[in-house]
Parts: C-alpha cells; structure tokens; sequence
C-alpha cells in the first residue's frame, strides 16, 4: 500500500525488513534507528559506539542502497527542557553520526576515538555541554579474594576524575583519580568525572568485594542424573513452555563415587 512515490523514514528496530522492502520497490528511505540515533534517549556504555558502527547499508543489495538517501539523529525534546540538556544529548554522539554518515562506510572505531579528542577540545572552548563518555575499567561489582586492582578509564584526557568510599557524592575537592590502586578490602567507590569547567558527570558506583573460596563438594551426588527437556516454543513466559511441542529429551547421568 506504499504510494511509489513515498519516501520513508525508518526509526522501528523491531522492524528490520521496512527499508529492504521499500527501497527494493524503488522507494527513497533516510535511516534513523531508534536504538542508535534517537538522542533523548539516555546514552548508556556503549551508546556512543553502536551510533559510530551503525551501518545503514548493511544486508542491502546495490539497487537498494541507492535508494538510501541518508541517515537522521533525531532530539525529541519532551523530556530535555533546556538548551544546556540537549546540547548534553547530542554531544560527542552527533560526532559519530555524522562520521558515519559522511565516510562512506569506512569505519574504525579506534581511530574514531583518538578524533573525538579534539573535537571535544572545540566544544569546551564553545562552552557546550557535552556529555563525557562513561568511565570504564570496572564493573557494578568486582569480588576478589586478596586484593584487587581498581582502573577508572575515560577515552578523554581532559577529564578529571575523583572518587569517595562513603557512600558521598564525589566533589570538586573529593580524592583524584591518578593511576591505578591496590585494594585488599571489601571497599565501595562512588567515581565522577570532571570536565575542565569543574562541572561534574553522573555518579558511577563499584563495589570491590572480598570474599574467600567457597569449600569444595566431597560428597558423591547419589541422584538420577539431571534430564534435559529441548521444546520447540516462542513463548514468553517460561510457565508455558511446558505445554508446548517437546523436540528431545536427555539425560546427563550422574557419576557414582567409586568404592575403595
């Protein structure tokens, strides 16, 4: 029911055949994935690279990537208020877009990173308030059982990082960030960073945990084995897969601890 005359924008994710079919029947089609170019969309730890290695072409035949007139970042502003927020929503992100909207599919994300670093020196001079990508090197939670080793990355070197164990919004003054440390007890961090303005990011929280070995099992498992059930099922709910066609059944039989 497509007038052929129609040009459209594609944002569905969840519906991937959209710009194969239409550009197919000689349709014009802008690309703008939700997941990857919506930027009111809070960014997360790797929003900044699934929008860099987004590849609008990928899986089209030639005829249909011609009909692919471009790529679209859209900022719906519902839930971003100020100027000072959007311009937080679309920076460095509009950078990653517009590299692979211009570049023609030549992507290296390494390379990418190493140029959003002056890129990002242009934006302080502007005064913009760009979002500093999310600070890396450790997870929610990290156990260890001596002493672990605790790295806060950031892939700009003009971020300044500060941190606190108690529990307090890290500040101006709060301890810096140096190199990496040493930890041989259970410690729970609040990391931020700081841009060259002095204002300051997101709260990230990392809990460094000791615990010891968990003793090992001596005992023989005297049991019929664990028997595994494979259905054939696309429901959603894991109650009623039981009810739904079963394709094979296996055992995986238990080893009985040998008499001396």
């Amino acid at each position: 029911g497509l007038s052929p005359t129609a040009t459209i924008m594609w944002w569905r994710n969840w519906a991937p055949k959209a710009i194969p079919t239409a550009t197919e029947q000689g349709n014009l089609a802008i690309s703008s994935p939700c997941f990857e170019l919506y930027f009111d969309l809070t960014e997360g730890p790797t929003s900044l690279e699934s929008t860099y290695l987004f590849e609008p072409l990928k899986g089209l035949t030639p005829k249909q990537s011609k009909n692919v007139i471009g790529m679209q970042g859209n900022l719906w502003t519902e839930t971003v208020p100020t100027v000072r927020r959007a311009e937080h929503q679309y920076f460095p992100r509009f950078f990653a877009l517009s590299e692979g909207a211009w570049n023609g599919g030549k992507r290296n994300w390494e390379e990418f990173r190493s140029r959003v670093v002056s890129e990002i020196e242009y934006l302080d001079a502007k005064k913009i308030n760009y979002r500093v990508p999310n600070l890396t090197g450790f997870n929610d939670l990290n156990v260890f059982t001596e002493n672990e080793t605790v790295t806060v990355n950031c892939i700009l070197p003009n971020i300044t990082v500060r941190y606190t164990t108690d529990g307090s919004i890290p500040h101006a003054n709060s301890t810096k960030y140096i190199s990496p440390f040493t930890v041989s007890e259970s410690t729970k961090f609040s990391f931020r960073s700081f841009r060259p303005d002095g204002s300051g990011s997101e709260v990230y929280k990392a809990e460094f945990r000791k615990e010891s070995y968990s003793k090992s099992y001596e005992g023989a498992f005297t049991g019929d084995g664990i028997v595994v059930k494979e259905y054939e099922s696309k429901s959603k709910k894991c109650a009623e897969i039981k009810n739904t066609k079963l394709v094979k059944e296996s055992k995986a039989e238990s080893k009985k601890k040998k008499k001396d």
